[in-house]
């Protein structure tokens, strides 16, 4: 990656570098923070098969300017499992916080990823790209509102909230009473209403499970008490007062059981090790607000899955944002 030609009469200019890393809420993670380096090299984690990746050029005043790319990049097949020798291997190899920080960039957004080739077209749900649960959309975009976190089910614009609510209403006098509106598509429903395809009638359904727990071997969808945690008969779409988790069956574990113990201690033990090498760049680097969004965008990074932090790694990160 290069920055050439650009011109500016409050020199020097600096160059900042990142790539676009889709699988934790569309944050930017370094290739090279802000220097008077305009080049930089990288091995980048492999897109869905692009990644957008920008360059921002600052003047001695901090006035900027931004421009992307996208680039495509191939698969090395590098499987979890020898991730950890790779990330070692690469940082014996580092010579200076930069190739650190890369080190980190990449390896944990490769750990992130997950398979989204079974996902729903979610620009039709009002929501975000599959990213961070398998095969599930993210959140609501920007002005809609709907089920919180990663879900399949419809979000509904702000602006439309009166009429919908009247739509809702409806729906819902009609559902305690026993009966169900007439629909063709969820549109028609309001929020947290489903249309029954077969029934053409709104419901309102069941809140689902992160993919729906990969499958009955893996494990099984129950429903909790957001408070006690204590598991609950019931668990409608929209209800506060209670979440759907996956409860994995013996040899399996994740949000959704897709991964193996096996799988899991490697990424447990991999986000650890990640972790050190950060609390070491932190160390190593001077504290202005440059660095701090940097060491911040990696945290968020290296800590998306709870599910794969040890209590070492939960220690580390809280010793790093103390």
């Amino acid at each position: 990656l290069s920055g050439n030609l650009w011109a500016d009469v409050d020199l020097p200019l600096t160059y900042q570098f990142n790539f676009l890393s889709t699988s934790v809420s569309s944050n930017n993670l370094p290739i090279q923070v802000r220097s008077e380096k305009s080049y930089a090299t990288t091995t980048l984690p492999v897109g869905n098969p692009y990644i957008s990746c920008d360059l921002y050029v600052y003047d001695v005043l901090d006035s900027y300017s931004e421009v992307y790319a996208t680039v495509l990049v191939h698969s090395a097949d590098i499987i979890v499992d020898t991730l950890i020798s790779y990330a070692q291997s690469q940082y014996m190899n580092s010579g200076n916080t930069d190739q650190t920080k890369q080190l980190i960039s990449s390896v944990s957004t490769r750990i992130n990823q997950v398979d989204c080739s079974q996902s729903p077209s979610c620009v039709d749900f009002n929501r975000n790209n599959c990213s961070s649960v398998t095969n599930t959309c993210g959140s609501c975009l920007g002005g809609y509102i709907g089920d919180l976190g990663n879900s399949n089910t419809m979000c509904f614009s702000t602006s439309s909230l009166s009429a919908q609510d009247s739509i809702q209403n409806r729906a819902l006098k009609s559902f305690a009473n026993g009966f169900s509106t007439t629909c063709n598509s969820d549109k028609e429903c309001g929020l947290y209403f489903t249309c029954n395809p077969k029934t053409k009638t709104c419901e309102r359904g069941l809140s689902a499970c992160p993919n729906k727990c990969t499958n009955i071997n893996q494990g099984r969808c129950i429903f909790v008490n957001t408070n006690s945690g204590n598991e609950v008969s019931t668990c409608l779409i929209g209800d506060i007062s209670c979440n759907a988790v996956c409860k994995c069956e013996f040899g399996y574990g994740g949000i959704d059981c897709s991964h193996s113990m096996n799988q899991l201690t490697y990424q447990k033990n991999l986000r650890e090790l990640l972790l050190v090498y950060l609390v070491n760049v932190t160390m190593n680097e001077n504290i202005n607000t440059n660095t701090i969004n940097t060491w911040s965008e990696m945290l968020l990074s290296l800590s998306q899955n709870p599910y794969e932090l040890s209590g070492t790694s939960i220690n580390t990160t809280l010793a790093i944002i103390d």
